[in-house]
């Protein structure tokens, strides 16, 4: 991966040579630096003032982990593409979307979740059930805590009886869940893309975390800037960005430089 401000006359010529440029973000760790809690990750005002200025210019879309109902209240922006459940649930203008897969294993999220309620109570975590998907935040924990929720966890995950329905991945100091079905942030961009991309576009997508590596594979196909938000370890991005701050200038430099 190369550093995007040692390729932005790179960037910038891929994005001039488009009729039309969509940028996908995802927000916490990309937009909103983390905290111990996801209640706190807020943008500055800054950064959505920015985001406005970038969605007149270009086509903005904002995709997340977090519930869509949680992300639209979130960010506050009209007439952008939302994407919430890594994809499983979409709503830009009239068109909504819900994977159905999503729909069908609900139950299960909702049986798994009560079960680590009750697990991991004595653990200073935060459980959300976002219906489609759950989440274990961890962060701030000590390490030897770190390592016997994790066997609790897997232990618990083991056990369940219809554990085949979901899907389990890590990131930064949480676990999640998915429906194991083949569908991720990518699909859910590329989706929007051949519905109501116009010929000769460029995509953007920028994140910091798993599963927006899952993003980075599906949107290489179609020559995207995929830009990695953090340490630069294995990613499938093309480039990457140090941090939140780095990415408020990225932003800032192609809607007054290109």
């Amino acid at each position: 991966m190369e550093y995007v401000f040692d390729n932005f006359e790179v960037i910038k010529k891929y994005l001039n040579s488009r009729q039309k440029n969509y940028i996908f973000l995802d927000y916490d760790g990309t937009l909103a630096i983390l905290h111990r809690r996801p209640a706190m990750n807020f943008m500055t005002n800054e950064m959505r003032d920015l985001l406005l200025v970038l969605r007149d210019k270009y086509f903005l879309g904002i995709i997340s982990g977090r519930s869509l109902e949680n992300l639209k209240i979130r960010v506050g922006i009209d007439d952008i593409f939302y994407s919430g459940n890594h994809g499983l649930e979409i709503e830009y203008k009239d068109f909504v979307f819900t994977h159905p897969a999503a729909l069908q294993t609900e139950k299960y999220v909702k049986l798994l979740t009560d079960k680590l309620l009750q697990k991991l109570k004595n653990f200073d975590v935060l459980i959300e059930d976002k219906k489609l998907s759950f989440s274990i935040h961890y962060r701030g924990l000590i390490e030897s805590d770190i390592k016997t929720l994790h066997n609790i966890f897997n232990k618990t995950y083991e056990n369940f009886e219809y554990k085949s329905e979901l899907t389990i991945f890590y990131g930064k100091d949480v676990i999640e869940s998915k429906p194991n079905v083949d569908w991720n942030k990518g699909k859910a961009i590329e989706l929007f893309l051949s519905k109501f991309a116009i010929e000769n576009y460029g995509t953007a997508f920028l994140g910091d975390d798993t599963t927006d590596e899952f993003g980075f594979l599906e949107l290489k196909k179609y020559s995207a800037l995929c830009i990695k938000v953090g340490p630069t370890n294995d990613s499938y991005a093309n480039f990457y960005l140090n941090d939140v701050e780095d990415v408020y200038k990225f932003l800032h430099k192609i809607v007054t430089e290109i």
